[in-house]
């Protein structure tokens, strides 16, 4: 009994020790998430005969939409597409066709809040299996220039990822 009571304890030391794996594990599990679900997205809107769209709503959450009669809706009924926050600490760098951007959040009247800029990127799905072109880099919000990870997708809608990179490699 005291043996297996030991053999418990260091189990406990040795998982609490490890974590959740630090934070370049949820850069990477962030990664193959969005891989994930923009291959879905992809796949949903040649299906369905869809145009959809992933929406980066600020530097650290991402939703999609599909375009209705007059304008884009949520895809309410498509759990895995739904909205999605990054894991706190995290936050996205987008660039499209060689221009990068970073949506931020603004300001509110009240100075203890912030509210979402009216700017939100909009990366398109065609229902022809096309896909607008982008690189998002998933990184630290501490540390922009340290490790990051790389989402990719061309045109004919291939999509992968990279990382860790290091240093400013891409």
């Amino acid at each position: 009994m005291v043996v297996v009571a030991l053999v418990g304890l260091m189990l406990t030391v040795v998982v609490s020790s490890i974590g959740d794996g630090g934070q370049e594990k949820q850069m990477e599990n962030e990664a193959r998430r969005l891989v994930a679900v923009v291959k879905l997205a992809r796949d949903e809107a040649v299906l369905m005969s869809e145009e959809l769209s992933l929406v980066i709503e600020d530097n650290n959450r991402y939703s999609f939409q599909r375009l209705g009669e007059k304008t884009w809706e949520p895809l309410a009924d498509e759990h895995t597409l739904n909205q999605h926050s990054l894991q706190s600490g995290l936050v996205m760098e987008l660039e499209l066709e060689a221009y990068a951007y970073t949506p931020k959040q603004k300001k509110s009247s009240d100075s203890n809040s912030t509210m979402r800029d009216d700017r939100a990127v909009r990366i398109y799905f065609l229902s022809s299996g096309e896909v607008q072109p982008f690189t998002i880099y998933i990184k630290s919000k501490h540390d922009p220039d340290g490790v990051r990870f790389k989402v990719m997708a061309d045109q004919e809608g291939k999509v992968s990822w990279q990382g860790p990179l290091h240093d400013g490699a891409s």
